[in-house]
């Protein structure tokens, strides 16, 4: 995938034997202090983020939870997961590795493609 492309596309790719499922896109990606931020801290959640935003007269209990759900249940399911993205527009990539026990890893990922 060309980084000018506006082809936008999201794959899936699943690997029986390695027992891995693979998630890719190439849309605007991530760097460093976005992986950081977004996927830093296990079972955060954007709500609220979205709460402050629509302000006081606006909150809604029923909206936590709802975000970043589905990101984080693959640590139900999965020993590991592992996040590599590059940010449009950025030439170093980013591999952010967890094992949903608390912490995470990240450093420079050569050869990324755009994307996450």
């Amino acid at each position: 995938m060309q980084d000018g492309s506006s082809d936008f596309a999201i794959h899936l790719a699943a690997d029986k034997n390695a027992k891995t499922l693979t998630l890719a896109d190439n849309g605007i990606g991530m760097n460093h202090d976005e992986l950081v931020a977004n996927l830093g801290t296990i079972a955060k959640s954007g709500t609220s983020e979205f709460l402050k935003a629509v302000g006081d007269s606006k909150k809604d209990v029923s909206l936590i939870g709802q975000f970043g759900v589905g990101f984080y249940s693959a640590f139900m399911v999965a020993d590991k997961v592992d996040v590599v993205s590059r940010k449009a527009g950025e030439t170093q990539g980013w591999l952010w590795s967890s094992d949903g026990t608390g912490g995470f890893t990240i450093g420079a990922e050569e050869n990324a493609a755009r994307g996450t």
